[in-house]
């Protein structure tokens, strides 16, 4: 779960968290950092009948998962909030978790089949950045104070107050103590630290008497009772039921759009990705123009120009932080461009307001002044910085690039083309004769030069990268951004021997391998320590975000006789929504089948081209017959 501030609520169906980014209560902390912060990592809740206690918790410590909640657990259900019900000898508890989408604060809303309970909530601080993990330290002066129905924690440092709270009568029993190794599963088999203590201040209790029900919050401001169950039932009765795979799209392009005070924002990834340049610009039309929200891809695209520099955007940071290490970006930028225009059908209207933007790129990236990007005679654009790797595969290991793409890239020449016919379009229609004089024969330069480079008759295919050490025919699917872009510099019959050959060794259900299954530096697994993963992120591993550029390339090149393959592919996705997240598309997939599920749960671009791949079947007039759509509601049994 995620809010408009870019807080989030995340935790495994067992309720035991198994990653270090995992909590019940996530939170930007903007007087520390730019990250989030785990303030609430979890609860130890524990339910009493007639003197016998029920702990429905779970937490992993060394050699055991103490409580064992998941043995009472009867069932999960998900209904645009998480609900869990637990079986109490014959008593049954239900529990619903939801995230506040305005305020920085969570709910737990526990029901009792039976009058009478007695509830007793624990909360375990951790107060710490989302990558690091907390070292217990007992001697620290942890500041806690009695509040109405609750109390509020005081973390050393720049810490907002947390008050923890309920909608009935409690008393605080306080018993302050640091839980030491507590341990994360996943962090463990990733090759990370995976231990870390936390902070107990004591426990609420509360008597219910014969109310059925008490709502319990956590945030780091206060509540009165009453505002604490109407606000609950309020951000329940908001959430809808989403059936289908169109419907979860839908939903989930929102949860990557955080409004900040300076702007509005694109983050990559849930849970541990931020702010990225490239992922923004290939994410943003799918994840706003395809659920018509011009407004705010205008939005983030001012936000985004704050940090332009001399035809570049940063691929990581902001402001003082900013890093403008990859080539490729803005022509990503100019590519969003290229979609907004194709929605608003005001291309005079696009160079009015972005052709400062446009043209600085274009002429920084043409003159050679930039320290790692310049256009050749021929017109194609070199991009090289040694140790560097300036393309979306940009994975570093051992402080070498895995595929490092120095010289000539196929998809950056692509792209190049791409805009410059695109800027060329743009000032046709403004009446900009000084630049259409300017660049005009530089795409016909391109038209002569490209296929040279890259294309191989023998091989049928167009090569990854050329430098000076020779052609890099690592098979890819670069090549298959090169052909799908609506400028592009090879002909029909260029494009379908890539398109034949991608199908034959790239293609997967979830989208396209990063390297085929035959090159000896293939890695079919994604899996291991942060080097070994790094090996193989970009040779081999699934990227689903392809699939968009894929479908596009299929539409340029066959026409609507593909869009029943492209359909299968899309409602393909229908398992995915509830196979690892749920209602989101992860980041990745094993290159190998069954294609598991890999990297975090939640990725923007994946997202946003599925998204884009539904908005062009839909733009061809596709009319799908009886589709297999299953209700991502997942009733699951917990077990460890």
């Amino acid at each position: 779960m995620v809010n408009k501030n870019g807080s989030y609520c995340s935790t495994s169906v067992s309720t035991c968290n198994t990653r270090k980014y995992h909590g019940l209560l996530v939170s930007p902390q903007p007087k520390i950092d730019s990250d989030n912060h785990v303030l609430l990592s979890c609860l130890d809740d524990t339910v009493i009948y007639d003197e016998k206690e029920f702990r429905l918790s779970v937490h992993q410590s060394p050699g055991v998962h103490q409580p064992e909640g998941y043995l009472l657990m009867e069932s999960f259900t998900w209904e645009g909030y998480a609900r869990w019900t637990y079986n109490a000898d014959g008593i049954i508890i239900a529990k619903e978790l939801i995230l506040d989408q305005n305020e920085d604060r969570v709910f737990i809303r526990y029901f009792f089949s039976r009058p009478g309970a007695i509830l007793r909530v624990a909360p375990f601080i951790a107060c710490r950045n989302i990558h690091t993990l907390r070292a217990g330290n007992h001697r620290v002066n942890v500041n806690t104070e009695n509040g109405k129905n609750g109390l509020a924690v005081g973390m050393p440092g720049e810490y907002a107050p947390l008050h923890f709270q309920v909608s009935l009568p409690s008393s605080f029993i306080r018993s302050p103590d640091w839980y030491d190794n507590i341990e994360y599963e996943q962090e463990q088999l990733r090759g990370y630290e995976f231990r870390e203590s936390l902070f107990v201040p004591g426990y609420l209790e509360v008597e219910t008497g014969d109310a059925q029900e008490v709502v319990f919050c956590a945030g780091i401001k206060p509540m009165t009772a009453s505002r604490i169950s109407r606000r609950f039932f309020a951000e329940k009765k908001s959430r809808k039921m989403t059936e289908g795979l169109d419907q979860c799209l839908d939903t989930a392009a929102s949860l990557f759009i955080v409004k900040k005070k300076q702007g509005t924002e694109i983050v990559a990834g849930w849970p541990w990705f931020g702010h990225w340049g490239r992922d923004t610009f290939i994410a943003l039309p799918g994840l706003t123009l395809t659920v018509r929200r011009a407004k705010i891809f205008e939005s983030v695209m001012q936000d985004m120009l704050r940090d332009f520099r001399d035809g570049l955007f940063p691929n990581t940071g902001r402001g003082k932080n900013a890093s403008y290490n990859a080539a490729d970006t803005s022509l990503w930028f100019i590519r969003a461009l290229q979609q907004y225009t194709e929605y608003t059908r005001k291309p005079e209207l696009t160079w009015k307001y972005y052709h400062e933007a446009v043209i600085s790129v274009l002429e920084n990236y043409r003159s050679g002044m930039l320290p790692h990007i310049a256009m050749q005679e021929n017109g194609l654009l070199r991009a090289e910085k040694a140790g560097k790797a300036l393309t979306w595969m940009d994975a570093i290991v051992d402080g070498h690039p895995v595929t490092q793409r120095n010289g000539l890239a196929v998809e950056l020449n692509a792209l190049w083309y791409n805009a410059i016919c695109f800027a060329l379009y743009l000032a046709g229609k403004a009446g900009n004769a000084a630049f259409i004089n300017d660049w005009k024969h530089i795409p016909r330069a391109i038209e002569k030069s490209f296929p040279e480079t890259f294309w191989s008759e023998e091989k049928g295919y167009l090569a990854d990268c050329v430098n000076d050490s020779g052609t890099d025919w690592s098979l890819r699917p670069n090549q298959v951004i090169a052909v799908a872009l609506p400028f592009c510099p090879v002909g029909k019959e260029i494009s379908e021997a890539v398109l034949a050959v991608a199908e034959k060794k790239l293609l997967t259900p979830r989208g396209l391998r990063t390297l085929s299954p035959g090159d000896p530096c293939y890695k079919g697994i994604y899996a291991g320590n942060p080097r070994e993963r790094d090996l193989a992120y970009h040779q081999g591993t699934v990227w689903p975000w392809l699939l968009g550029y894929y479908a596009e390339a299929c539409l340029r090149v066959r026409g609507k006789a593909a869009l029943e393959q492209i359909n299968i592919l899309y409602h393909g996705f229908e398992d995915a929504l509830y196979e690892y997240g749920i209602e989101t598309i992860p980041e990745i997939y094993d290159g190998d089948e069954p294609h598991r599920p890999k990297g975090c749960i939640a990725q923007a671009w994946s997202t946003g081209e599925l998204l884009r791949v539904r908005q062009m079947l839909r733009k061809n007039g596709y009319k799908p017959g009886a589709e297999k759509t299953r209700s991502v509601v997942a009733h699951v049994k917990a077990e460890l």
